[in-house]
């Protein structure tokens, strides 16, 4: 459990497992396959990360550079959401198709999850839909946006980063509560509380709290609390629970808290754990793989969902050819031309991410 900017492996396997829900879910197998749960297991896996990388740079450079994290966080996503936007107004043109530029720029300036809940309601024959995957890539870049500064002013007593962190987990239930009373249960519910910054930047803040737990004192004994084995099965049982508790007020309201509290067990478990299946299941090179490729996956599967509706308005074999070969050419092409040059930028200011040897 060193405190250090070293890639962890089975997070790379934990984000393979996840962009599959999404993935799978999103062609079809909704209904069996939880394809939220993928989303809420990305934004935990994001506020871990980015916590134990700013404790680190704090411990290396005894300060917190704001610029570098901005621009770390500039050259990790902008390269792919430009080229996924291309695509998109290039498909828009060949299909002679008009671009709605409120809805281009709600993409392009992460907004688009506001965008849909509070203008396209009024604007349904306008918008084409394309761009509404990026609703979680959103809520990511609002947090990356006030987290620094409440980071830089709370980290140096725990108590006050503890305290700011439940209160704004406290704030988004307490939002949620407050949209089922007043939306009852409606498509309008399902809408604010699942995409909105506000009713969902939780679900991150439960892996910052994760990381600072584990990384910035008190980590040993911390560590033997959530690898007891029967909490473990409890939060198991949790998530699962969560999953098939179907009532739609408890979907929209607790689910996401009680999936966070299981994360926050289960996260750590799965990371450290020294037993060999759990390891391989976790850190085999296919998933891992799939890992490192999961936000070309995630932009790029949508995209071609749309190309292939395009070429085949039924669902048919033929979709699900088109969908599949197209998701993994894009998300290849994503990775290896377009994100990883921008790996040497990102590193100059402090990521941890590793280029790959030449053998």
């Amino acid at each position: 459990m060193t405190l250090d900017n070293k890639n962890i492996p089975s997070l790379d396997g934990i984000r393979g497992y996840s962009i599959l829900l999404v993935f799978l879910s999103h062609i079809g197998f909704g209904n069996v396959i939880p394809g939220g749960l993928g989303v809420t297991i990305f934004f935990f896996i994001s506020g871990f990360l980015i916590t134990k990388l700013s404790l680190v740079e704090l411990r290396k450079n005894l300060h917190f550079n704001f610029r570098a994290f901005y621009l770390r966080r500039f050259f990790r996503l902008y390269p792919a959401l430009i080229l996924f936007l291309l695509f998109i107004v290039l498909f828009f043109v060949v299909i002679q198709r008009p671009l709605i530029l409120s809805e281009f720029s709600a993409a392009l300036f992460y907004y688009v999850n506001y965008a849909w809940v509070f203008w396209a309601p009024s604007h349904v024959d306008q918008w084409h839909g394309i761009f509404k995957i990026l609703w979680s890539l959103a809520i990511e870049e609002h947090f990356y946006l006030f987290f620094p500064v409440i980071f830089v002013v709370t980290y140096k007593k725990a108590s006050w980063f503890y305290f700011t962190s439940f209160s704004i987990i406290l704030a988004c239930l307490l939002f949620r509560i407050y949209y089922s009373k007043v939306f009852g249960d409606s498509p309008e519910l399902e809408l604010y509380n699942y995409s909105l910054t506000h009713t969902r930047v939780d679900s991150i803040m439960y892996g910052c709290l994760l990381a600072f737990a584990l990384y910035s004192g008190y980590n040993v004994k911390i560590f033997k609390i959530l690898s007891n084995k029967s909490l473990f099965a409890f939060a198991i049982l949790t998530l699962f629970f969560t999953l098939i508790y179907r009532d739609p007020i408890f979907r929209q309201t607790y689910r996401y808290s009680l999936q966070g509290f299981a994360l926050f067990v289960i996260i750590p478990n799965i990371v450290f754990t020294e037993w060999k299946l759990l390891r391989f299941f976790f850190e085999n090179k296919l998933i891992v793989e799939i890992g490192k490729l999961s936000y070309s996956i995630y932009l790029f599967h949508w995209f071609s969902m749309f190309l292939g509706k395009s070429l085949y308005p039924e669902v048919t074999v033929g979709w699900y050819f088109i969908v599949i070969v197209m998701t993994i050419l894009f998300s290849y092409f994503s990775f290896n031309y377009i994100e990883k040059p921008f790996v040497k930028l990102r590193r100059n200011y402090g990521s941890n991410v590793q280029l790959e040897k030449k053998s």
